[in-house]
Order: structure tokens, then C-alpha cells, then sequence
């Protein structure tokens, strides 16, 4: 049988991206579902229809009803169908917010060590099994306690500074991919030898199977010489055998890189009657978190 123009179309299998009539229309938009296009029969009053699409940003289109009769698949469109995706698409930001809402992590509780002076204590809660002095360093030049004793003058003063946020220009970020035996890394870090160690560390490798290159840093200011989500990209590069990139957003960053340490000092200085230095004594405790990062080297 022969269907003359503008006759309704013979019934055609619903691939469900065409919502019919104007209850359901607005349910959809209601609903927040992705709509592309919300087709309209002149005269129809839907004005409700037309109100709520626009709120929303949909494009509407106002057509002869007979173009709605052709497009229909169920003959009861009402004068209004919506085009909707046949898939709702989302962007890798929401993909991975879904999949964290699916991770479940089961905490243990502890007490906490909220400082140096905490930490000191002696009945204090063990971070560590070997306790919480990370380590010591001991610099002697001269006998400070002679001059300072033969000084005309001395002073003594304690002085503290807090936990210091770099703020470096770009945020965290690193590519990997498989090379050779092993993976490569273009990384925007200021260690790059620390980050081949640690990620061969990571892979139980010898180091030569982890090349990395250094890109531009675009700020660090010694805030980026921590590794940080270049073990990342590295780990997943080799899981799947392809190139992933991992970077942070400015608020990842500022909850994960580790800051300039705060630090506690009490300093002894000595001069002559010219007010020429003589001696200086000093004692000077950094609040590295339990995990130090890269103070044992640097100190």
C-alpha cells in the first residue's frame, strides 16, 4: 500500500528518542533528561510545553502538524514530540563520579597526633612503629656554646611557621604510556629521578624501566618535587597498555600535595659591642605529617 505525502508514516519500531504527547514531554524535561529538540504543531496551546523547554535552553521548532503525524510513531503526539538521545552521554568527570560513589572503604579509627609538641610526648600514639621522630640532623660549626658565652650581648627568641600552600600556577599533572619493557612518563615535576625511584619502587622494577621526561614545570617553588599523580598515569598506562594522562584540579591539589612543612624554632644569637655576630645556637623541630615526602633528603 502507497502512503501519500504528509500522510502519517506506517508504524515504525520505537528506538525510544521520540517522546509523544504533553504529559510525557513535560515529565521528561521534569526530569532533567537530555532532549535535543522539542517539535511543536502550530496552534497547539502548549504553552507550559514551550515555557518549560525554554527554562531548560531546548530548542523549539513550530511546524505544520502534519510534519508531527509523519515523525509520530504511536498517532497520539498531541501536537508536541521531544527528540531525545537513544544514549545519555556523560563527560569522564561524571563517569568517575559515579564510579567513586561504588567505592566502599572501611576505616580504622585511630588518635591522632595533631603536632609537634603532641608528637614529643612520650605517652603520645605511635604513627609509626619506631615511633614519631622521623630523623635528626646535628650541624656544628665551631664551638657556638664558647662564643656565645664570650658575646657581649645574646638574645633568645622561639618563632613558628604554619603549613604553607605553594600556589603554583598549573596543578599537578603527568602522561604515561608503555615504552619498551617498562613506561615512560612526560611529567611537570621538579624531581625527576625521585619520580623514576618511586614509581620503580611502585612496580617492584629496576629503575631503568621507568624513563622519565620533564615538560614545563609551570610553577613549583619546591611544591612539586613530591611525585603525585605520576605514579598514577604510570600504573594505569601499564594496566591497560595505553596512554592515560592523571592531573589534579586546583581543590585536588590543595588537598594533596603535602606544603612547606611548618616548623618550630628557638634561636640563641650572640654579637659583640659593634654588633657584629658572634654565635648562633638553634634547635628547630619540622612537622612533617606522618609520611614525610622529601624532608629527609633535603635535610
Amino acid at each position: 500500500m502507497a502512503y501519500e505525502k504528509h500522510k502519517r508514516r506506517p508504524p515504525q519500531e520505537d528506538d525510544g528518542t521520540l517522546i509523544e504527547g504533553r504529559n510525557a514531554v513535560l515529565e521528561t524535561l521534569r526530569a532533567g533528561r537530555a532532549v535535543d529538540k522539542i517539535f511543536l504543531a502550530e496552534g497547539a496551546h502548549l504553552a507550559d510545553v514551550a515555557a518549560e523547554a525554554k527554562k531548560r535552553g531546548i530548542p523549539t521548532v513550530t511546524c505544520d502538524r502534519r510534519k508531527l503525524d509523519h515523525m509520530s510513531v504511536t498517532g497520539t503526539h498531541q501536537g508536541v514530540i521531544a527528540q531525545v538521545a537513544a544514549y545519555e552521554y556523560s563527560t569522564v568527570e561524571d563517569i568517575l563520579n559515579k564510579a567513586k560513589k561504588l567505592v566502599k572503604i572501611d576505616y580504622e579509627e585511630l588518635e591522632p597526633v595533631r603536632g609537634i609538641a603532641e608528637a614529643k610526648r612520650e605517652d603520645a600514639p605511635k604513627v609509626h612503629s619506631k615511633g614519631n621522630l622521623c630523623q635528626t640532623r646535628h650541624v656544628v660549626r665551631g664551638d657556638a656554646a664558647k662564643a656565645l658565652a664570650e658575646s657581649k650581648y645574646t638574645v633568645t627568641n622561639s618563632f613558628r611557621t604554619p603549613f604553607t600552600e605553594h600556589a603554583f600556577l598549573e596543578p599537578e599533572c603527568a602522561v604515561a604510556f608503555p615504552y619498551k619493557d617498562g613506561v615512560k612518563i612526560l611529567s611537570t615535576d621538579q624531581g625527576a629521578y625521585d619520580t623514576r625511584k618511586e614509581t620503580a619502587i611502585m612496580f617492584g622494577w629496576d629503575p631503568e624501566r621507568v624513563v622519565v621526561e620533564n615538560q614545563l614545570i609551570g610553577g613549583g617553588f619546591g611544591g612539586k618535587e613530591d611525585v603525585s599523580v605520576q605514579h598514577i598515569a604510570a600504573l594505569a598506562a601499564w594496566k591497560y597498555q595505553v596512554p592515560v594522562k592523571a592531573k589534579f584540579s586546583r581543590q585536588e591539589s590543595l588537598y594533596f600535595h603535602p606544603k612547606r612543612h611548618a616548623m618550630e624554632g628557638t634561636f640563641t644569637l650572640g654579637c659583640d659591642e659593634n654588633g657584629i655576630f658572634t654565635g648562633l645556637d638553634c634547635e628547630i623541630n619540622f612537622d612533617t605529617g606522618a609520611y614525610a615526602s622529601l624532608c629527609g633528603p633535603v635535610l
